[in-house]
């Protein structure tokens, strides 16, 4: 093997490495960018004639507003079912302040939002602590806590969908 083949391979090895560790630097960013999404812990409190209260403790604190680098994020606590039911917290584009959905989401693997509403409900940051009161409850067996990231999708029905950073099952 000559000389200059050799040095044609150790370049394009070199180019090879040096890309993918560019793709995992952007990779591994993209997700530090949201480490407040990483759940640690969370409460359902659910009796029956009362408020639900839902809680999440992340691994950092949660933003009281959104970032522009994103639609919006937040959390969700879902029912067992086929079809995701259940109730988010978020912030997103269009809304400043942390507010409650309620929220079906048929398409799991592409988590396309197909119906959200604003319900009545209190949703409160403390650090790295996310509590929220929904007044009507109409939902039972919550089988999953999701964090997520929201993008545009013209896919999804409302035009939206989230990208799933974090779950916890719920036993």
């Amino acid at each position: 093997m000559d000389i200059s083949r050799i040095v044609v391979i150790g370049v394009v090895i070199g180019v090879v490495i040096v890309s993918s560790m560019i793709g995992l630097y952007y990779v591994t960013s993209q997700n530090d960018s949201y480490t407040f999404l990483k759940i640690i812990d969370y409460e359902i409190i659910q009796t029956q004639g009362y408020p639900l209260l839902l809680s999440v403790i992340t691994s950092e604190n949660i933003p009281e507003k959104k970032d522009d680098s994103v639609e919006g994020y937040g959390f969700g606590w879902f029912s067992k079912s086929d079809v995701l039911t259940g109730y988010t917290s978020n912030v997103h584009s269009g809304s400043d302040k942390w507010h409650n959905e309620s929220i079906t989401i048929q398409d799991k693997e592409n988590f396309c939002f197909d119906n959200a509403e604003i319900i009545i409900g209190n949703a409160k940051i403390k650090q790295n602590k996310l509590s929220v009161i929904i007044e009507m409850n109409d939902i039972e067996n919550f089988d999953r806590v999701i964090s997520f990231v929201i993008l545009k999708d013209k896919n999804c029905h409302l035009g939206f969908a989230g990208k799933v950073i974090d779950t916890k099952m719920i036993n």
